[in-house]
Order: structure tokens, then C-alpha cells, then sequence
């Protein structure tokens, strides 16, 4: 009997939460497709400690707290959840499967500093807009999440503060990402081959487990990095010259690895740089007095 009373009991809650849904007039039918969707994921929110699920109220989805509208690139005239904004929110759910990769005209989704854990879901493949996905700060395991290869509108990822482990598909390097910001996690490779033929201008792979040399020609094919950010990983070997050609480096950190040999006369060669970090490895030898003074 108890479990017949469940099935009723779902039956007509179901029944009811559509009959709410139809009763409320929203601006577009692009934002009524997703309000089943985001009071799905607000009944899965466990913790909420600024209370800003409480804004997520009616129809006007546009006014929700951390939810943005916009017109969709397919249809100027229409009005659709483009971007998402969690930072600093600090709420906790067991997964974002079903809710991220159930808003069709998502552009940007930025999570920052909260507490989702679990994987990330395979599905967001099917998001045709989202250029921007920022899912840094939780708490988010397994291995690196293999969804966002071969997402051709992706320019912005960052997984950074989280728990990804196991190596980095290279085929994510050959995608039209600009900004990829991996560090503190537990991955464990040698610095991918193709690393070299990538179109990132921001990259961080610091506080991880690379190990290995620092390939020969990386530097020439990404002359254009801003922060060569290597700290805190497992590379060994020598600086090799042509760390020269990071010609538009501001940061150069290769701290608290175990490389080794002299440093090359070349580092004078990065005009721009503003901090560099060479300590905790095991070089040696004189530190080029060219180094101070420039080329």
C-alpha cells in the first residue's frame, strides 16, 4: 500500500508543478522550455548559504539571481537564458548533469567557488553557443572531462582547484581554445607533443604532476603566451634555449620542479617579463649577469 501512496503521491505532484507551469506567462517560450529545468536543479541544491535560490521565483526568469537573458544568434527577436553566473556563490549539489547541458541557448557559465562535485556530463557536446565554461574552485573528479573535445565554439575553460586526474587528451590543444587554465589538479603526463601547435594565448599547468622536459619548440610555436606558468609539477631536465622566443611573457614561473643545468642567456631575451620564478630545482652554475640587463 505504502508504495502505490508514493506512485499516487509523484503523480500529483508532477500533475501540479504542470499545471504551475502552464499558469505562468513568460516572455518567451525559449525561458518556459528551461524553468523545468532550473527548479529541477534548485530541488537538488543542498546548500544555499547566501539564499540565492530565492530569487528563483516565477516567470521572470531574466531577473533570477546569477541568470542572464539575452537574444539568441539564431533569432534576434527572441529572448533565452544565454549566460550563467555562480561565482562566489557557494553552493553545494552532488552533479550538474541535467541542468547545464539542458539550456539549448547557453553562451557562458561560470561556477566559480562553489561546492559541485561529481563528472562532467558528455551531453554539453549538444550546446551549439556555449563559448565560455568555467567550472574552477569545486570540487569536480575523474579523469579530465573528455565533453569538451570537439567543442568548436569553446574558446574559455577553466577547471583549475579541482580534483581531474590522469593525463590531457591532446586533441584539446588543437581546438580553437584561447584561454585553458588547468592547474592545481592531480595530472599526471608528460607536456603533450602537440602542445606546440595549439592557438592559446593563457595557459596554466601549475600545481599538477606534469613530468618530463620542456619540448624544444614550444616556445617559438606559443611566442605569444602572456604567463608561462609551470610551477609546483615534476619536469626535469634543462631550461632549453629557447625559452627566448616567450617574447610576450609577463610571468614566467617554473618554480619547485626538479630541472636542472645552466640557465640559458636566453631568458634576457623576454623583454616584457615582470616575475620570474626559478627556485626550488636544482640548476647550477653562474646566473648570466645578461639575465639583469636585458638584451
Amino acid at each position: 500500500m505504502s508504495s502505490i501512496f508514493a506512485k499516487l503521491l509523484f503523480s500529483t505532484l508532477c500533475m501540479l508543478f504542470l499545471l504551475k507551469t502552464h499558469s505562468l506567462v513568460f516572455a518567451d517560450q525559449r525561458l518556459a522550455i528551461v524553468y523545468p529545468v532550473i527548479q529541477n536543479f534548485k530541488s537538488m541544491i543542498t546548500s544555499d548559504p547566501l539564499g540565492v535560490t530565492k530569487s528563483w521565483i516565477g516567470s521572470d526568469i531574466c531577473n533570477y539571481k546569477g541568470f542572464y537573458c539575452d537574444n539568441p544568434p539564431d533569432n534576434n527577436s527572441a529572448i533565452a537564458l544565454a549566460s550563467i553566473d555562480f561565482n562566489g556563490f557557494h553552493l553545494s549539489a552532488s552533479t550538474l548533469d541535467g541542468f547545464i547541458d539542458k539550456l539549448p541557448d547557453i553562451a557562458l557559465f561560470h561556477a566559480n567557488s562553489n561546492n559541485f562535485i561529481g563528472t562532467i556530463t558528455s551531453q554539453i557536446t549538444k550546446l551549439p553557443y556555449l563559448y565560455e565554461l568555467d567550472l574552477s574552485n569545486n570540487r569536480f573528479s575523474g579523469p579530465f572531462p573528455i565533453a569538451v573535445l570537439g567543442m568548436n565554439t569553446l574558446t574559455f575553460l577553466d577547471i583549475r582547484f579541482n580534483f581531474f586526474s590522469g593525463g590531457v587528451p591532446q586533441q584539446i590543444f588543437t581546438q580553437n581554445l584561447e584561454i585553458l587554465f588547468i592547474n592545481n589538479n592531480l595530472l599526471t603526463q608528460k607536456l603533450p607533443e602537440n602542445l606546440a601547435s595549439s592557438s592559446i594565448f593563457l595557459l596554466t599547468l601549475a600545481n599538477n604532476k606534469f613530468v618530463g622536459p620542456i619540448p624544444r619548440n614550444l616556445p617559438k610555436a606559443l611566442s605569444s603566451l602572456t604567463e608561462v606558468v609551470l610551477l609546483n609539477n615534476e619536469l626535469t631536465g634543462c631550461l632549453p634555449h629557447e625559452i627566448g622566443y616567450f617574447q610576450e611573457a609577463v610571468v614566467f614561473d617554473v618554480g619547485n620542479n626538479q630541472l636542472t643545468g645552466p640557465l640559458p642567456f636566453s631568458l634576457s631575451c623576454l623583454e616584457k617579463v615582470e616575475v620570474v620564478n626559478l627556485a626550488g630545482n636544482m640548476f647550477y652554475g653562474i646566473v648570466p649577469e645578461i639575465v639583469c640587463a636585458g638584451c
